[in-house]
């Protein structure tokens, strides 16, 4: 872990919305006071501790604390490094089982959970399929890799084979592979939740790649506010929404990561049970609280990309009532599908409103 961290600090006007590297952009309060942030580079992403103007004696101390965290989590869960619990997870494939810290543990039962849950939508073992498409680094393939060599990588990817003891975990099968790119964001965002409200920072606004938790408020009787951006045009964005204390978002879309072979777009987000890029979804984003609010928020858009409008709402009402979401299919005219907690608590942008679709 790096013994010296370079912040970037800054202060933000109210009502200003400023681009902090991930999928959602964060908000300031309606009115000034201007709100103070310190970003820094993690896991791959931009991070970004928001606080309220009151608070911005805070900050070193906020962003010392979340840059601790994040690096050692960073150290654990990393796909592209061999000596953290996941790369020598994945190198002991089909081996014996490996000795795992606690935080690794925690958000592989998380995983499988979801995995179980989603019947496969949700599958942290994709990694084979992802550089089969090569969505995982190097030079994509000229053409869409064929029926055999999919359904080959397919025989490696099953969540059900990753056993998990009390200190140690294993990939059943040889050449299987973890990678935790649709949830170690938003675990990571609770834990530095965890320890901001233990050192009595309990208004505050996290932001780890479009991964969010809100503590407290932004101002008294002021929630924390963000803007879901426009899967189809970049700078633009799709309505406000409101966090309370506690809660999380989190957003997937195919506009920010995909790769282009023989001249067609393909999205990065798989679909674990047919091991081909998903289609139909453009954009959705997750809101809800609770212990693991961003952990949730992070598996749960990246599960309801997967899924749909229809079988995705239908899920989150099955198995998430405390959560809501927001669909963008991938189609013109723009359609905005959002579940009824959702536009409660949505503004839509004044020239999208005519656009929301409320899913019954």
């Amino acid at each position: 872990m790096p013994t010296r961290i370079k912040f970037q600090t800054s202060v933000t006007s109210a009502g200003i919305a400023v681009w902090l590297g991930g999928l959602l952009l964060a908000l300031t309060a309606c009115r000034p006071p201007a709100l103070p942030h310190k970003t820094f580079l993690v896991m791959g992403t931009v991070f970004t501790v928001t606080l309220p103007a009151d608070r911005a004696d805070y900050l070193e101390p906020a962003g010392v604390l979340s840059a601790n965290a994040l690096y050692e989590l960073e150290n654990l869960l990393s796909f592209y490094r061999p000596d953290s619990d996941i790369g020598r997870l994945n190198q002991a494939a089909g081996a014996a089982p490996t000795p795992v810290a606690p935080p690794t543990l925690a958000v592989l039962r998380a995983a499988r959970r979801y995995g179980e849950l989603s019947a496969g939508a949700f599958d942290i073992t994709v990694a084979p399929l992802l550089q089969t498409w090569g969505l995982r680094g190097g030079a994509p393939p000229r053409q869409p890799p064929a029926a055999a060599e999919l359904d080959a990588a397919r025989r490696r990817v099953d969540f059900r084979r990753l056993e998990i003891g009390n200190q140690t975990a294993r990939l059943a099968q040889p050449d299987m592979q973890l990678d935790l790119g649709g949830i170690a964001k938003g675990f990571a965002v609770d834990e530095v939740a965890r320890i901001m409200v233990k050192h009595g920072l309990t208004n505050v606004l996290l932001n780890l790649g479009g991964n969010l938790r809100a503590l407290g408020a932004s101002a008294p009787g002021q929630a924390w506010r963000i803007a879901v951006q426009n899967p189809f045009v970049p700078g633009q964005v799709l309505g406000v929404l409101e966090l309370r204390d506690g809660e999380a978002a989190a957003t997937s879309g195919n506009y920010e990561r995909f790769v282009t072979i023989d001249g067609r777009r393909y999205a990065h987000i798989l679909d674990p049970r047919t091991g081909r890029p998903t289609s139909g979804m453009a954009g959705v984003t997750v809101i809800g609280g609770g212990a693991d609010a961003a952990m949730d928020a992070d598996a749960l858009s990246t599960t309801l990309f997967v899924m749909g409008i229809e079988s995705g709402a239908g899920f989150l009402k099955s198995h998430f009532s405390r959560h809501a979401a927001l669909f963008v299919p991938d189609r013109q005219p723009l359609e905005i599908h959002v579940t009824a907690e959702f536009a409660a608590r949505f503004t839509p942008a004044p020239d999208q409103a005519g656009c929301i679709r409320l899913i019954p």
